[in-house]
């Protein structure tokens, strides 16, 4: 009887031991992120639109794009370079989950190239530039769904 009670109290002491060391790996910490970065290049003292959401629904069409249907947003025009960290935030209106919607694109005809990375947290999610004749750059983010490369407004 005294070996059974020590099998039983040297079980539960490995298991605590476990749940202790768990504690201080990433098991228990929230994967969503906190913050998003911004950083827009491209031709110094020339002017870029940019477009910036929490508020949309987004999903992948038949087609394979992900269509991005915007409630709010801000559109502002900025000499280049911009750089600003957005602090994320859930919201009810579009069902409580973190998420960002960036679009740049030309706001005058002078402005050639423009380079786009967006940062979740410290990992970059997102990559692009070169010249900007047409092109506008669009990314959308939602904590826990898959998107494609290819972002439309509808």
């Amino acid at each position: 009887m005294a070996l059974r009670r020590q099998g039983w109290a040297a079980g539960w002491a490995v298991l605590c031991g476990v749940l202790a060391g768990a504690g201080g790996c990433d098991w228990f910490e929230d994967p969503t992120p906190e913050q998003v970065r911004v950083l827009v290049t491209g031709e110094g003292g020339k002017p870029a639109a940019l477009v910036m959401s929490q508020a949309f629904n987004a999903g992948v069409s038949e087609a394979g794009n992900t269509q991005v249907e915007l409630f709010a947003a801000d559109t502002i025009v900025r000499m280049l370079p911009f750089d600003t960290i957005i602090r994320l935030e859930g919201g009810a209106q579009v069902g409580g989950a973190k998420r960002f919607f960036f679009e740049a694109r030309r706001d005058e005809e002078d402005l050639s190239s423009v380079g786009v990375k967006i940062y979740l947290d410290a990992a970059l999610r997102f990559d692009v530039g070169g010249p900007l004749a047409t092109q506008v750059y669009r990314w959308a983010y939602v904590f826990n769904q898959l998107f494609t490369g290819t972002v439309e407004v509808i």
